[in-house]
C-alpha cells in the first residue's frame, strides 16, 4: 500500500522539478537573446540570435 501511494507522489515531484528547471532555463535563454520556436515534433526549441553582418 505504501508502494502505491508514494509512486504517484514521487512522479508529480519529479514533473514539477523538472518544470521549474525548463522554466529557469528558459529565462536564461530569453535574457541572452534567443527566440523560442516549436519544432515539427511541437517542441519547444531556441534559436541563437544572428551575428551581425558587417
Amino acid at each position: 500500500m505504501p508502494l502505491a501511494v508514494l509512486t504517484p507522489a514521487f512522479l508529480l515531484g519529479a514533473l514539477r522539478i523538472n518544470t521549474t528547471r525548463r522554466a529557469k532555463l528558459a529565462e536564461r535563454l530569453l535574457a541572452a537573446g534567443c527566440t523560442p520556436v516549436r519544432d515539427e515534433a511541437g517542441r519547444e526549441r531556441f534559436v541563437r540570435p544572428l551575428p551581425y553582418a558587417v
